[in-house]
C-alpha cells in the first residue's frame, strides 16, 4: 500500500492510477477486523509518510503536509475498519465483499469530501458528487482487483507478487510509448519484425494461467464466479458484447463442473507438449487463431503453423481463443475452403 501510494501504475502516457485502494480492500479481505486496520494504518503511514519526505520538482514544495498524513492514514483506518466489520458480518463470499468495497468507498470518499467542504466552504454533498462522478469507475475496477488480489492471495500468497511483473511491463511500455508484444514458444522460427516494442516470451510462463485457474478451483468462490474466472481470458470482446459468454456462462452455471475433474484438466494441459511431433506430421494441416487469444496468443498460433511443414494459418479478427463459438460462420467458411482446396 505504502508502494502503491508513492508510485501510481501509469495506464497510458497521460492517465495514471493509484492502486492503494486495491492494496487496501484486499486486507479487509483477507484478515480479522483489527489486523485489516492495522496493516492499512501501517501502510498508510508509510505512504504517506514518505509523500511528507518528498518534494513536488514542479513546485518545490513537499507532497503532504503532517496533517494531510494524520487525516488520510485516519480515514483509511475508519473506512477499513468498517468494510471489515461489514465483511464479516455478512460472510466471506462474494455479496459481503462487494458490500465491504460499497462502505469502504462511501466513509472514505464522504470523509474526504466533508473534509474539502469545510476547507473551501462547499456543500459536502456536491463535492462528493462530482469526485464520485469523476472517480467510481476506476475505483470499482480497482476493487475488483483487490478482491481477486486477496483470492489468489490466500491461496498462493507468491502470486501476489507475480501479479507486479506484469504490472511493471505496462508501466515500462507506457513510459517508453512503444507496444507491449507477446511472444509464444518458438516465434522466432516466424522470424517477425515488428520494430520497437516491449517483447514479452509467455512461452515459459503460460503456467500462470493455469495456476489461476488452480486457485479459483481451491477457493471457495461460488460455482458463478468460478466458471466467470475460467472463461475470462478464453474469449474475444464481441464473444463478451454479443452474449456468446454470458450464454456460455449460463450453461456451465446449469450443469456446473466438478471440480475434481477441472483440476484433472489443469493438470494434463501442464503436461501435454506436443511441439516435439510437429514436424513429423505430414497430413495438410490448418491452424485457426482468433486475434484476441489472451491464452496461447497469435505468436502461439504462428510458431504451430510455423513448426508443422505446409501448414496453412488463419487468424480471425475480433476473435478470442474459441473461433468455433465466437465467429462460427467465418470458421465454418475458412475450414469449408481449406477442406474443398
Amino acid at each position: 500500500g505504502g508502494v502503491a501510494t508513492n508510485f501510481p501504475v501509469m495506464v497510458s502516457p497521460r492517465y495514471q492510477a493509484d492502486a492503494a485502494p486495491a492494496v487496501y480492500l484486499a486486507a479487509v479481505l483477507m484478515f480479522p477486523p483489527a489486523d485489516a486496520v492495522a496493516v492499512i494504518g501501517a501502510s498508510g503511514l508509510l505512504g504517506e509518510g514518505a509523500l511528507c519526505l518528498r518534494h513536488n520538482p514542479a513546485t518545490g514544495h513537499r507532497r503532504r503536509a503532517p496533517i494531510d498524513l494524520v487525516f488520510n492514514t485516519s480515514q483509511l483506518m475508519l473506512a477499513g475498519g468498517l468494510a471489515s466489520l461489514v465483511y464479516h458480518a455478512l460472510g466471506a463470499n462474494v455479496p459481503g465483499a462487494a458490500a465491504a468495497g460499497g462502505v469502504m468507498y462511501a466513509t472514505s470518499t464522504a470523509l474526504v469530501a466533508i473534509a474539502a467542504g469545510l476547507h473551501n466552504q462547499r456543500n459536502p454533498i456536491e463535492i462528493w458528487a462530482e469526485v464520485a462522478a469523476a472517480e467510481f469507475k476506476q475505483t470499482a475496477a480497482l476493487y475488483v482487483a483487490g478482491y481477486l488480489l486477496a483470492v489468489l492471495s490466500i491461496q498462493r500468497p507468491w502470486l501476489a507478487f507475480a501479479m507486479m511483473v506484469p504490472v511493471a511491463a505496462i508501466q515500462i511500455a507506457a513510459e517508453l510509448e512503444v507496444p507491449i508484444v507477446p511472444r509464444g514458444g518458438g516465434t522466432s522460427l516466424s522470424g517477425q519484425s515488428i520494430g520497437p516494442g516491449l517483447v514479452i516470451d509467455c512461452s515459459k510462463y503460460l503456467n500462470a494461467v493455469l495456476d489461476m485457474w488452480s486457485a479459483l478451483v481451491d477457493s471457495n468462490l461460488p460455482a458463478h464466479a468460478l466458471h466467470l474466472g475460467l472463461v475470462l481470458n478464453a474469449f474475444g470482446r464481441g464473444a463478451f458484447e454479443n452474449g456468446t459468454v454470458r450464454a456460455i456462462v449460463d450453461e456451465m452455471d446449469r450443469h456446473p463442473l466438478d471440480r475434481a475433474t477441472i483440476r484433472r484438466y489443469i493438470e494434463c494441459d501442464r503436461r501435454l507438449d506436443l511441439s516435439p511431433v510437429m514436424r513429423t506430421v505430414d497430413a495438410s494441416t490448418l491452424v485457426v487463431a482468433g486475434s484476441q487469444d489472451a491464452l496461447t496468443g497469435v505468436q502461439g498460433a504462428r510458431a504451430v503453423a510455423a513448426s508443422i511443414p505446409g501448414a496453412r494459418l488463419e487468424v480471425i479478427d475480433d476473435c478470442g481463443h474459441a473461433p468455433h463459438l465466437e465467429t462460427p460462420m467465418t470458421f465454418a467458411r475458412i475450414v469449408s475452403g481449406f477442406l474443398l482446396s
